[in-house]
């Protein structure tokens, strides 16, 4: 029998439109140990979970008249201890993206095995029992890392696809000549594999940053040189032809605190916001201010404006890019996210904010000290 914190039996509540599914889900639980209860559509399954209060509770994501996505947030609306898993047939990206802001703490692709199904069931509610041991609430740095580790794996999925594909066709292609340029399938897996590393590298730092495992030291940086490094690592990643790079920061601007290497790294993921939003035509510029020991760096763009709506979720790590016909118009709210970790751990900000024809994000960051206590910009090691 599987048990909670008290003793008791770990009710799992199965939300399902499909009787095949509530079927199955309850019986594979209860012979694990754990009490099912099963509903067949959204209505319920709420009625339920707040009459039980179960541990666990998952929940299909297209149901009739109410979906999947308002129970699991009504759900999380009346219970922030209930861990929710989501379960659907159609597991694109931005589907697992739309659950976890929705409040589920892990993802379901049907049709799965009684082994995953346990799996994933075990683990929620190993994680239901310490967070009652814990005095931490849902929004601890841990919670938070668990939902962006599901998110991220999410997320890899379709390029580690495309990677096996690449492989696959390579290893059946004859092989290239010495003087040979490399085949379609080749770079496909260079850019499949350069995405994939960037993905993990942010994950990373961004759980480093929340964490504050990763100290920042403290450089006088010359900001003109940062954006003027920043910009060519934007041109690798997106189609700046037809964009227009207007750096208006002086050569001599007071230099900013901080590590180099981060701050890089944050105006790469600004910039290639803005550059996105451009939909390959039209103009990036950056401005710099100085106010009360702070330098307030400008980046507006001429592309898609942000709706008042959209800039709430703008730093969200589980909002996906804006997407238009002809793909994405601006970097995820992953990107974003590691953006303004990078800024906090400066004691800085970015800030968000719609113009009638573009966007403007404003970067705040402290100022160094004058003259620079650290000798001057040291060049850029993170």
């Amino acid at each position: 029998m599987r048990t909670d914190a008290k003793g008791r039996q770990a009710t799992v509540v199965v939300i399902d439109d499909e009787e095949a599914m509530r079927a199955g889900c309850s019986q594979i639980l209860e012979q694990a140990g754990y009490r099912a209860v099963a509903a067949p559509d959204a209505h319920k399954g709420i009625e339920l979970a707040m009459r039980l209060r179960p541990e666990i509770a998952l929940v299909d994501l297209r149901m009739p008249e109410m979906s999947g996505l308002e129970a699991l947030r009504e759900l999380r609306r009346h219970s922030r201890d209930t861990m929710l898993v989501a379960m659907t047939a159609y597991a694109e990206p931005d589907t697992a993206v739309e659950a976890m802001r929705a409040g589920a703490w892990n993802y379901l692709r049907k049709p799965f095995d009684e082994e995953t199904l346990l799996r994933t069931v075990h683990a929620a509610a190993a994680r239901y029992r310490a967070k009652l041991r814990s005095t931490q609430t849902d929004a601890e740095p841990g919670t938070n890392s668990e939902r962006l580790a599901v998110l991220v794996l999410h997320r890899l999925q379709t390029p580690v696809t495309a990677l096996v594909q690449c492989v696959a066709q390579s290893s059946r292609e004859p092989a290239l000549t010495p003087d040979a340029g490399p085949g379609d399938s080749l770079a496909r897996l260079s850019g499949q594999l350069e995405q994939v590393s960037r993905l993990i590298e942010d994950w990373r730092l961004l759980a480093e940053l929340e964490t504050a495992a990763r100290p920042c030291r403290t450089d006088a940086v010359n900001t003109r040189l940062l954006l003027e490094h920043a910009w060519p690592i934007v041109s690798e990643r997106t189609d700046v032809q037809g964009v227009q790079f207007e750096c208006r920061v002086p050569e001599d601007a007071e230099p900013l605190a901080g590590n180099e290497a981060l701050l890089l790294r944050l105006f790469v993921n600004v910039l290639t916001n803005a550059v996105k939003r451009l939909a390959g035509r039209g103009r990036v510029r950056v401005e710099q201010t100085i106010e009360g020991g702070q330098a307030r760096l400008a980046v507006t763009d001429t592309g898609v404006p942000v709706s008042a709506q959209e800039i709430p979720f703008m730093f969200d790590p589980f909002c996906p890019p804006v997407h238009a016909a002809a793909g994405p118009i601006a970097a995820s709210g992953f990107e974003m996210a590691v953006a303004r970790a990078v800024a906090h751990a400066h004691k800085g900000d970015i800030q968000a904010e719609s113009l009638i024809g573009g966007t403007k994000l404003t970067v705040s960051l402290p100022l160094a000290d004058r003259p620079s206590a650290h000798g001057g910009n040291s060049g850029g090691a993170a």
